[in-house]
Parts: C-alpha cells; sequence; structure tokens
C-alpha cells in the first residue's frame, strides 16, 4: 500500500512539474516580449504629431534661410521628442523635413506643404511634410529626410499615418496642365527604414524598412493615389531605434524627368 502510495506521488510530481514547463514556454512570448503568439508587445512611449509648434494661420516653416545662405545650409527643429532638418536646396523648395497647417488648395508655391486631406490626421491642425527629393545647381539630389530622438535613446516604432499632398496627388493622376500621370506599370512607393545607430548607414545597423504605396498606375487601368490619412504599422522595423529614414520611389512626369517626391505624415507612434 505504501509502495503504491509513492509511486501516485512520484506521478503527480512529475505530471505537475511537466504542466509548469508548459505553461513557463507557453507564457514566455521569446525574446520579442510577446504573448506566446508571436505578436510584440509594447507601451506607449510618445507619440509625434506636431501640435506642440508654432504656425500662423494657413502657413508652413519654411527654415527662415536668409537669402545669403548658401545651398546645402540645414536647420532642425524638434517636436515630441523628434528631431527633423530642412536644408537649402539650390531650387525653389528646400528639401528634408517640415511641418504645416495648410489648409486650402493654394498654387505650386504651397501645394507642395498642403497635405491632401487639407488637415491633419483625425480633423487636427498640423502635420510634417517630407521632401525626399529636390534639385540643385548641380542637378538632382537623393535625399533620404531622416528623424531622430532628442534624448538619443533608442525606440520601438508602432505605427504612423501617411498621405500625398496635393501636390503630388497632381502628379500621380495627371491633374493640372503641366502634370501628366504616371506610366502604365509605374507607382510612388514610400520606404521607412530603421537604424539602430544615428548615422543611419549599411545593411549592419538596419534593423528592418516597411514600403508603402501612396499612388499607381496598373496597366490597362487609370492612375489612382491615396488621398485620406492612412495607417502604416512600422512594428517590423523592430524595438531598437534610434533613425527612421524616408525614401521616396521616383517616376516620370511625362516630360522626362522626376518631379519632386513629397508626402505628409502624422501621428508617429513609439514604444519601449
Amino acid at each position: 500500500m505504501k509502495m503504491f502510495k509513492k509511486i501516485k506521488l512520484v506521478l503527480f510530481t512529475v505530471l505537475f512539474v511537466a504542466s509548469m514547463g508548459f505553461l513557463s514556454c507557453g507564457d514566455d512570448g521569446g525574446e520579442d516580449g510577446g504573448n506566446g503568439d508571436g505578436n510584440i508587445q509594447y507601451v506607449e512611449a510618445f507619440t509625434i504629431d506636431f501640435e506642440d509648434l508654432t504656425l500662423g494661420d494657413n502657413s508652413h516653416w519654411d527654415g527662415g534661410f536668409q537669402e545669403d545662405d548658401p545651398e546645402g545650409t540645414t536647420k532642425t527643429f524638434e517636436t515630441d521628442n523628434g528631431v527633423f532638418s530642412l536644408t537649402k536646396s539650390g531650387s525653389l523648395r528646400p528639401y528634408g523635413c517640415t511641418y504645416s497647417n495648410r489648409n486650402v488648395v493654394g498654387d505650386f508655391q504651397t501645394n507642395w506643404v498642403t497635405a491632401k486631406p487639407l488637415k491633419g490626421n483625425g480633423d487636427s491642425d498640423k502635420y510634417g511634410i517630407i521632401l525626399a527629393q529636390a534639385s540643385s545647381s548641380s542637378g538632382t539630389i537623393p535625399v533620404k529626410p531622416s528623424l531622430k530622438f532628442n534624448d538619443g535613446k533608442a525606440y520601438a516604432p508602432m505605427s504612423l499615418f501617411i498621405t500625398n499632398t496635393v501636390d503630388g496627388y497632381d502628379d500621380i493622376i495627371g491633374n493640372g496642365p503641366y502634370n501628366a500621370p504616371l506610366m502604365e506599370g509605374e507607382s510612388f512607393v514610400v520606404t521607412i527604414t530603421g537604424y539602430s545607430d544615428e548615422a543611419g548607414e549599411g545593411d549592419t545597423s538596419k534593423t528592418g524598412s516597411v514600403e508603402v504605396t501612396l499612388g499607381g498606375h496598373p496597366t490597362g487601368g487609370d492612375a489612382t493615389a491615396v488621398d485620406t490619412w492612412t495607417e502604416v504599422d512600422l512594428t517590423p522595423l523592430g524595438r531598437e531605434v534610434k533613425k527612421l529614414v524616408f525614401e521616396a520611389s521616383g517616376f516620370d512626369n511625362g516630360y522626362g524627368f522626376e518631379p519632386p517626391l513629397y508626402f505628409a505624415i502624422d501621428n508617429i507612434k513609439f514604444g519601449q
């Protein structure tokens, strides 16, 4: 009888230990800090929404460049722990990142800094503008606008909202006398890449990338473009990101050259 009780006790102990081990494996979630099903868990750290920046009515930040500032002069602005830069080019428009609250369709001097929805995401007042390519006295500049963090720490990009500018939308669909639509098979694609260091160069520090199509011209169809704020999942960029780099694909605007590549961003959310 005592031997039977000992056997039962041993079996119970083995089963209990095995079940605890199973639960432990199921709840660990792996190195991504998930909940066991591969989903990444985040604690929200901050969101860049540009609302703390000061602007006059229906305007945008032009960098405050002076006429005698040489080409390549760079100005920066900070908002919600984010650091952006804007650089003077040899053309009418700078390149890099700026911010805007423009809410009416204007002309070629302002439509590039006007989001197509004529407002920020969620009916907010302000939003960011990315100019990913510009002209200079020496030709076309391939620009890689970026976002760094004021505190120098690494964060986990969670999401952002993106849309076309009025000018970018017109370039894609061919709206206006000086715009031809994308040629068949062409598309306007934005690539957002994360880096684990502030230099943001090379594959060794690259944490991941996400592509977003803001317009296209399918074969046999009509050119279409995004005209509303669209949410983009940034979690594939990883958890240890110190810099985001924005790039955009080029396309022929019908006149044999690539037009400037603009788009608008808002509510960039980061976690830890």
